[in-house]
C-alpha cells in the first residue's frame, strides 16, 4: 500500500512539471512571433495600406510596390494585393474607399495621353461602324414600317426585328465598348446613375444578342415550315402570330440576360465590371450561354436547313421530270396541229379551185393502162368517169 501511494505522488508531479513545462514553451513562442520585427511591419502595413504606401512615396496601383514585395520572397500575394492594390479580404473603410476611388481619376487621367497616343484608331473604327450600323438598321425599319404596306411578311418582320436588336447594340452597346477598348477597363462613377447606366448596357448587350439568335431561329422554323409543309404555314405565319412571336422573343431574350443586371456593377466607386466574388457565377453564366443560347440554335438551325435544302432538292427534280414531260406532249401536240392544219388548207385550196384530183388519177391509170390494152383503158375510163363516154369513144 504506501508503494502505491509512493507511485501515484511520483505521477502526479511528472505531469504538473510537464504541463508547465508546455505552458512556458507556448508563452516563449507567442512571445516570440509577437516581438519578431517582420510580423510587426506586416501587420501594420496590412492594417494601414495608405500610411505604408505614403511612407515609401508610391501611389496606389504603383508597380514599384509589388515588385519590392516580389523582390522581398517574404510576402503572400493577398498581402501584395491588400498593401498595392487596397484588395484586402478584409472590409475596407471609408478612408480607405475615398483614397482608392481618388487614385483611379487621377492614375485615368495620367494615363489617358499615353493610352490615346497609341490607342486612337479605336475611335474612328467603333465611330464608322456605329454610323453605318444605326443608319442601316433604320432604313430597313422605315422601309418595312411604311413602304410595305399590306405586302409585309412574316420574313419582313423578323428582318426588322434583327434591325431593332441591332440598332439598340450600335446606340447603347458600342460607345461603351468604344471607351473599355481605349481605356481597358470600365467607366467609375460614385453617382448612382453610374450604376444603372452600367447595369442597363450589359443588359441590352445581352438582351439584344439573344434576341438576334432567336429571331434567326425563328427564320430557319418559318422557311422550313413554308417549303416543306405550305398548307399549313399559311395560317402559322400569318402576321399576326409573327407579332405575338417577336414580343415572345424579346421576353425570352430579356429574361435570359437578367443575370447581368446582378454580375455588373460599381461599388464604392470601382470600375463598371464584375466583382472578384461574382466571377465563379459570371463563369457559369458564360457556359450556359455557350450551350444553351449559341450551341443548341446552331445545331437546331443546321437541321433545319438541311431539311429544306432536301427539300428543295426534291421539288427541283420533280418540276424538271414535269417539264420534260410537258415539253414533249406539247411538241407531239404541235405536230398533229401541224398536220390537221395542213390537211384544212390542202381541202380549202382544192375546194376553191376547178381542179378535180380524180380526174388526174383517172388519166394517170389511162396513161399506163392504155399503153398495153387500149380496150381495158376504154373501159376503166367508163367507169372512174362516166362523164367522158364522149371522149372515150373519140379515142
Amino acid at each position: 500500500m504506501p508503494f502505491l501511494t509512493l507511485l501515484a505522488a511520483c505521477a502526479c508531479l511528472v505531469g504538473v512539471s510537464g504541463l508547465h513545462v508546455t505552458t512556458e514553451a507556448t508563452d516563449t513562442t507567442d512571445l516570440t512571433v509577437t516581438d519578431d520585427p517582420f510580423y510587426i511591419r506586416r501587420e501594420r502595413m496590412l492594417a494601414d495600406p495608405i500610411r505604408y504606401l505614403q511612407a515609401n512615396g508610391w501611389h496606389l496601383f504603383d508597380d514599384r510596390c509589388s515588385y519590392s514585395m516580389w523582390i522581398a520572397k517574404i510576402y503572400t500575394y493577398e498581402d501584395m494585393l491588400c498593401a498595392c492594390y487596397l484588395s484586402c479580404q478584409r472590409e475596407l473603410t471609408q478612408e480607405e474607399l475615398d483614397f482608392k476611388y481618388e487614385s483611379r481619376i487621377i492614375g485615368m487621367k495620367r494615363e489617358m495621353p499615353r493610352l490615346l497616343k497609341y490607342r486612337w484608331p479605336y475611335i474612328p473604327i467603333f465611330a464608322i461602324l456605329a454610323s453605318v450600323g444605326i443608319c442601316g438598321n433604320i432604313t430597313i425599319i422605315v422601309v418595312t414600317a411604311r413602304f410595305m404596306g399590306k405586302n409585309k411578311s412574316a420574313t419582313s418582320m423578323l428582318i426588322a426585328n434583327i434591325a431593332v436588336s441591332d440598332l439598340f447594340t450600335c446606340v447603347f452597346c458600342m460607345p461603351i465598348q468604344c471607351y473599355v477598348a481605349l481605356i481597358g477597363s470600365g467607366f467609375i462613377g460614385r453617382h448612382w446613375m453610374y450604376t444603372v447606366v452600367c447595369k442597363f448596357v450589359y443588359f441590352m448587350y445581352y438582351a439584344s444578342f439573344y434576341c438576334s439568335i432567336l429571331t434567326m431561329l425563328t427564320m430557319g422554323f418559318e422557311r422550313f415550315l413554308v417549303i416543306c409543309y405550305p398548307l399549313k404555314a399559311v395560317g402559322l405565319t400569318s402576321i399576326g402570330n409573327m407579332k405575338k412571336c417577336v414580343a415572345l422573343i424579346w421576353l425570352i431574350a430579356m429574361a435570359f440576360a437578367s443575370p447581368a443586371i446582378h454580375l455588373f456593377g460599381m461599388i464604392n466607386g470601382a470600375h463598371c465590371q464584375i466583382p472578384w466574388e461574382l466571377r465563379k457565377m459570371y463563369n457559369s453564366f458564360m457556359w450556359y450561354n455557350a450551350v444553351f443560347i449559341f450551341s443548341i440554335p446552331a445545331i437546331i438551325l443546321l437541321f433545319l436547313y438541311a431539311k429544306t435544302i432536301h427539300a428543295l432538292h426534291k421539288s427541283i427534280g420533280a418540276a424538271l421530270r414535269m417539264r420534260a414531260v410537258s415539253s414533249t406532249e406539247s411538241s407531239k401536240k404541235s405536230s398533229d396541229l401541224d398536220d390537221i392544219r395542213g390537211r384544212k388548207q390542202f381541202q380549202q385550196r382544192y375546194s376553191q379551185s376547178d381542179y378535180d384530183p380524180s380526174q388526174f388519177i383517172v388519166k394517170c391509170e389511162l396513161l399506163i393502162n392504155g399503153l398495153g390494152d387500149p380496150m381495158h383503158s376504154r373501159l376503166l375510163l367508163l367507169e372512174r368517169c362516166p362523164i367522158c363516154i364522149i371522149g372515150s369513144l373519140d379515142m
